[in-house]
């Protein structure tokens, strides 16, 4: 419920992201106020509902539950990745795992994401790629993308950057991106 708050808040009223705010508040019903319902009233027609509904929050937990356990196992790496074409950074703050990476595979175009958002002077890939430059990246394979205004747009416009687009590319990014990215 508190992470479907934050994503309203965050990204707005859409259908989209009120599923998670839903999927909350139907397990906190068919955990505390249905059972009450079916305790007080003796009707079919109400236990027949809330088993429906039971049934229903069992499915979308279920759901949630191998979304969460795919999820985390997309985040799991055995060794060093090696030969990476071109690494593509989703968001500030990212910057240094984006160059250590250049580090370990100094061919790789580092490619910054992020276009601008209301309040802010410069697009993001350009403030990110300055500090990069600033911190040792490779200003001969570091770009920035600078137009997208969201996760599907960083993906797309990124895409034109790629130095080798059927190449291995490393996606570096946060919790927050992360399940879009994929």
């Amino acid at each position: 419920i508190a992470e479907g708050i934050r994503l309203l808040r965050r990204e707005g009223l859409s259908p989209a992201n009120c599923l998670s705010l839903a999927l909350g508040v139907l397990i906190c019903s068919d955990l505390l106020v249905f059972p009450a319902i079916v305790a007080s009233v003796h009707n079919d027609a109400v236990n027949w509902v809330f088993g429906v509904l039971s049934a229903c929050t069992f499915y979308f937990s279920a759901q949630l539950a191998i979304y969460c356990l795919s999820s985390a196992l997309n985040l799991i790496h055995f060794g060093k990745a090696r030969n990476i074409a071109q690494i593509l950074v989703l968001g500030s703050g990212l910057f240094a795992k984006g160059i250590e990476i250049q580090r370990q595979d100094p061919h790789a175009r580092l490619i910054l994401s992020g276009g601008q958002g209301a309040g802010e002077d410069v697009p993001e890939g350009v403030a990110m790629k300055a500090w990069a430059l600033a911190h040792g990246a490779d200003p001969a394979n570091t770009v920035c993308e600078e137009r997208s205004r969201n996760t599907r747009e960083n993906l797309l416009f990124s895409r034109n950057l790629f130095a080798d687009p059927n190449g291995k590319t490393a996606i570096v990014s946060t919790g927050y991106h992360v399940f879009r990215a994929l």
